[in-house]
Parts: structure tokens; sequence; C-alpha cells
């Protein structure tokens, strides 16, 4: 039986007044069930953010011991910047949100205004956020625009004097990016960009969502968007898998070379569920499951035609017996 709303509302607090007027010994073993903080914690889970904050957290006798968890997983602390990151305790609040969005100039080595640039954040924030992080979203974006030397070759110089540069400033290159690690990321999605393939659009990509996986032994959940395959080895408690590709490079291509395949052989047997959407999929064939020794029982296989999913023979599901 399930109770919502205002009516739960009076019956918890008529219950907490009777009590409180009652000598323990003449309290029911029907109230006292319900005061059972394992139950108060399961009703709990069944109210809304607002009914907790104002209504059930100023009657409730156990609220420091039971509603206030509940209530710290439904509410939400939103940053946009640093500056209250050092007041909150993350014993009280489970479900914050890092709005950690970075729309800098071009100049990443030489900007002066680093201070100034949310992507910053990132670098003060992390150390501390990376030990409690359960759910990551990352999303990259394209700066749509020529390329340096594709703006100079296009213009005719008339009196043009070549000059070679071999280095600029005191960087000779970005080292590779250090990744804290992650032990109680459960949930991670990344979006990548909405671009055709290109080797040097996509590298910074695969550098940085493979980085995260190698450092989140314990991811349940992936959601990918991209136009990489990436390595989903080092994951060996990952159980949910969506893989959508933004553009395919497998024409032409046959069914063993195919590299959605070879990202399948590599998942690991933790997966249960497995959601395909394939921008150029094999047609007329299916794309072999490696890991059939597994605990995978759900196989979603879709199609791209032009930007829209249809899905091959309808939704389907594919059961596989466990070893």
């Amino acid at each position: 039986m399930h109770i919502y709303g205002c009516k739960m509302d009076a019956i918890i607090s008529e219950m907490v007044v009777d009590m409180g007027n009652l000598e323990l010994s003449e309290i029911s073993p029907i109230d006292e069930a319900i005061m059972n903080p394992v139950i108060l914690a399961s009703i709990f889970s069944q109210l809304d953010f607002l009914t907790l904050k104002n209504s059930v957290r100023s009657v409730c006798t156990v609220w420091p011991d039971v509603g206030a968890t509940v209530l710290g997983r439904r509410g939400r602390l939103i940053f946009s910047d640093v500056g209250g990151m050092p007041s909150f305790n993350p014993n009280l609040a489970r479900n914050i949100y890092l709005n950690l969005t970075s729309a800098c100039c071009s100049c990443v080595r030489n900007c002066r205004f680093q201070s100034k640039n949310p992507a910053c954040y990132g670098v003060i924030v992390m150390p501390e956020v990376s030990k409690i992080l359960t759910r990551l979203e990352l999303y990259t974006d394209n700066v749509y625009g020529p390329r340096l030397n594709e703006s100079w070759t296009g213009y005719n110089f008339r009196n043009r004097l070549s000059i070679l540069v071999e280095k600029w400033g005191d960087n000779d290159a970005l080292g590779a990016p250090q990744f804290l690690p992650l032990p109680y990321l459960r949930s991670f999605t990344f979006q990548g960009r909405d671009s055709l393939p290109s080797k040097e659009n996509s590298s910074g990509e695969v550098t940085i969502f493979q980085g995260i996986l190698n450092s989140a032994p314990n991811l349940e959940e992936v959601a990918i968007t991209a136009n990489f395959y990436p390595d989903f080895a080092p994951c060996t408690k990952l159980k949910i898998l969506k893989y959508k590709s933004i553009c395919g490079q497998t024409s032409g291509k046959s069914l063993d070379k195919f590299p959605l395949s070879e990202m399948i052989a590599r998942c690991p047997n933790s997966i249960e569920k497995l959601i395909l959407g394939v921008w150029e999929e094999p047609v007329g064939q299916r794309v072999p499951v490696a890991n059939t020794e597994g605990k995978l029982y759900s196989l979603i296989s879709s199609r791209y035609s032009g930007f829209s999913v249809i899905y091959i023979c309808s939704k389907k599901l594919v059961f596989i017996e466990k070893s």
C-alpha cells in the first residue's frame, strides 16, 4: 500500500503528536513498527522533495537519523564557481551539481585570463570531488572556423615572405593529462562532438574518455555518443553500456574489421544490457556479441537513417544463457 502527499503528512504528524503524549510502555506494536527507521526510510522514499523539506522535517522525531539522509539524496546543490565549495559538507548533501562549463579563447597555453576561465575551477575542485563523485556527465562541442593554415593559404599575398617557426614560447607540447582516481563513480555520460570523424578532432576526446574509464574501476553504467570506439576492458563491473556513433567510418568494411565488433569483443563479461546505435551497420548481418559467456541478457540494436534512429526489425531483446 502506498500513501502519498498531504494524506501521508497528516498521518505522520498525528502519530508523532500522539506518541509525544504517551509513555513508552503505551506505544502500540503497530505505532512502534511504523516509527522504525527502516520503514520510515521506505515511506520517505515515496515522497517528493518539497514534501520532505516543508512538512515531514518539522514533525518527524527521528529526522536527523532517517529523514535527513533521504532528503540529502533528493536535494541538489548547484555550484557554478568555487566560491561556495569550501563551505559545503559532503556528508550533508550527496546530490551535487557542478557546472564547470568552459568557454575560453583558443589561446589555451598563453591565456592571461585563466582565473576567469570556469575550466580552471576543475583544477581546484576535482581533487576533493573525485573522492566522492558518483555520476559524471561530460559534453564537448566544436568551434567552427577555418584552421590557421587554411586561412592563410586561401589568401594571395603579393609580397609574401615565408618564415618557419620551429618553437613558440616555452611550451613544446601539452603534456598527457593526469587523471585522479574515481573510486565511487558509478554512472558516466559522454556526448562527443557532432562532426565528421577526424583524427585531429577526436584524439583529445579519446584521451579524456579512456582516461576516465581507466580511473573508475567501479563504473556500472556508461552512455556514450561519439565517433570513436573506446576500450571498456578496464570496467570490470560495467553492467549497462549505451553506445551511439555520431558518424560512422564503416562503409565497405567487412564484418571482421568492423570497429564496433572490436569494441564489443573487449567488453567485460559483467555487461547485462547493451544498447547500440550504429551509423552504418553491415546490411543483412548481425554484429557479433563476443561475451556470450557472460551475463548479457538484453541487446538492442538500432541503425541511423540520416539523423533519425530506427530499430532494425523493431526493438527486440536477445536472451543469452548464463554460463
